[in-house]
Order: structure tokens, then C-alpha cells, then sequence
């Protein structure tokens, strides 16, 4: 009977183990696959020719993007909501400018429209 339970421990620890490295290799296959596609190349973007011809929408100005996404998104309520609050002027207000991923970004924007 001993002999009986030892070998049904180590038929569930031998599954449990056969279980663990097929999930193992699941998730290494998913995280290859999605690693290789966004390393996919860009060039296509740049040697196609309907992405050569630009694209307008009447009543929408095109703008030059020249501070970081998340700055350019304090701008766009920015001038939503009538203020006049830039990269720039929170540079010059605070002596510093936090990334828009830092933990400051959130307060520093709640303080500009507050």
C-alpha cells in the first residue's frame, strides 16, 4: 500500500511539473510572437505610395508636434478650455519639466487647470 502512494505522488508531482513547463512554453510562444511583431519594420510606411500623399479633414488644422504627447495633450485642453498653459510656461512656472510617465505629471497637470 506505501509503495502505492508514493507512486500517485509522484505521478501528480511528474504532472503538475509536465503541466507547468507546457504553460511555460505557451507563454515564451506568445511573448515571441508578440515581440516579433513589434519589431516589425516601419519602412513600409515610408516607401508606400498611398502613405506619400497627405491627408486632410476640412476644419481640422494639422500641427507640428514639437513638445512630448503628453504636453501636447496638457496643450490640447489647454486651449479647449481657454488657457494658455505650454511645455514652456510650466517650465518657466515650476523651473522643471516631469516626464508625462513620472509620478509628477498627474499633480502638475491637476495643478494647471485647477
Amino acid at each position: 500500500m506505501k509503495k502505492q502512494s508514493i507512486r500517485t505522488a509522484f505521478v501528480i508531482a511528474a504532472s503538475a511539473v509536465c503541466v507547468l513547463l507546457t504553460v511555460l512554453a505557451a507563454a515564451f510562444l506568445i511573448l515571441g510572437i508578440r515581440t516579433a511583431s513589434i519589431r516589425d519594420g516601419h519602412q513600409a510606411l515610408y516607401e508606400n505610395e498611398k502613405y506619400q500623399k497627405p491627408v486632410s479633414v476640412e476644419g481640422i488644422e494639422v500641427i507640428t508636434q514639437d513638445v512630448s504627447c503628453g504636453y501636447a495633450v496638457i496643450e490640447m485642453f489647454s486651449a479647449w478650455s481657454g488657457h494658455d498653459v505650454t511645455e514652456e510656461s510650466l517650465y518657466t512656472e515650476y523651473g522643471k519639466v516631469t516626464t508625462s510617465t513620472g509620478r509628477a505629471f498627474c499633480p502638475l497637470t491637476e495643478r494647471s487647470f485647477h
